[in-house]
């Protein structure tokens, strides 16, 4: 995803959830600085616009649910898909390198979501995320964030 798409995409998004007021510059740009790290296909767009209008509201985390839309894009399209959007194999199938998790918090009374880079097959470089094998983190109280399926 671009500058310009990822641009075009909040500004829709926005008017979708009617808000009437507009995300600052600063947010837009540390937004972009995650999605960008994500290497979305332009292909991958309207599904995941159309994955995140299913939610009641305008997401909380847009980066976040963006790569969460880009993760049901990638499952069901059949593949995983690294940094050069080739399809490659991963025995724990995590989504481009990246292990996508959940934990559930008492105190707060539910679940919050996690990325960790994958270990097993190495593929994702992005900075600032902390690398996991699949097993350590379930034994840690995570499990698989699925997202929002349809």
């Amino acid at each position: 995803m671009k500058r310009d798409e990822f641009l075009q995409f909040l500004r829709d998004l926005t008017a979708y959830y009617d808000r009437r007021t507009v995300p600052t510059k600063h947010a837009i740009d540390l937004w972009f600085q995650e999605v960008e790290r994500a290497r979305i296909p332009a292909e991958a767009v309207q599904f995941i616009f159309e994955h995140i209008i299913k939610g009641p509201d305008f997401p909380r985390n847009v980066p976040l649910a963006i790569k969460e839309g880009f993760q049901c894009w990638a499952r069901d399209q059949g593949a995983q898909w690294d940094a050069n959007n080739e399809a490659k194999h991963c025995p724990v199938n995590c989504n481009g390198g990246i292990l996508f998790m959940k934990r559930y918090d008492e105190e707060q009374d539910r679940d919050f979501g996690y990325a960790f880079r994958c270990k097993h097959c190495g593929r994702s470089n992005a900075t600032g995320i902390p690398a996991a094998f699949l097993d350590e983190l379930q034994r840690e109280g995570y499990s698989v964030n699925k997202g929002i399926e349809a």
